[in-house]
């Protein structure tokens, strides 16, 4: 259930220990979903947890994140940045992106990697072009 609960909020996956778990949220689910029951904690296999990620995918109509996808958040991160240069702006449009395509986000250094190098694209295509038209507008010191 946690599973399940975390991925519909982030759409990623998360590995966790029942300690590391919000007392909150362990006793939300079993209001909600348990009423009445007390929670028996029970260790899950770790063949179990990916069994449970492919089923929560298949409910959701989710993909795994590969690198087939990289061109086109690539692509994405290029428009973005010739909108707004903020990398705050442009990873959030991503992740609303892999949210509209139904793809698990990648890691964060694949985003980090993407959203460094479409901003370092925008500054080589805008820093010529202002440099042309600071000098058609001030005349060069002679």
């Amino acid at each position: 259930m946690l599973q399940i609960g975390y991925f519909k909020a982030k759409q990623t996956f998360f590995h966790f220990r029942l300690a590391d778990i919000p007392r909150e949220d362990i006793e939300f689910l079993m209001r909600r979903y348990f009423p009445g029951q007390s929670f028996r904690p029970k260790s899950i296999q770790r063949g179990a947890y990916f069994q449970q990620r492919k089923r929560i995918l298949r409910l959701f109509g989710y993909r795994f994140w590969s690198d087939a996808f990289l061109p086109r958040i690539e692509a994405g991160a290029t428009q973005l940045a010739m909108r707004d240069v903020t990398p705050v702006f442009i990873l959030a449009e991503l992740i609303a992106l892999l949210r509209h395509e139904k793809i698990v986000r990648p890691g964060y250094n694949t985003l980090q990697a993407v959203i460094s190098e479409a901003l370092a694209a925008e500054r080589r295509r805008a820093c010529p072009q202002s440099s042309r038209r600071l000098s058609t507008v001030m005349p060069r010191p002679r």
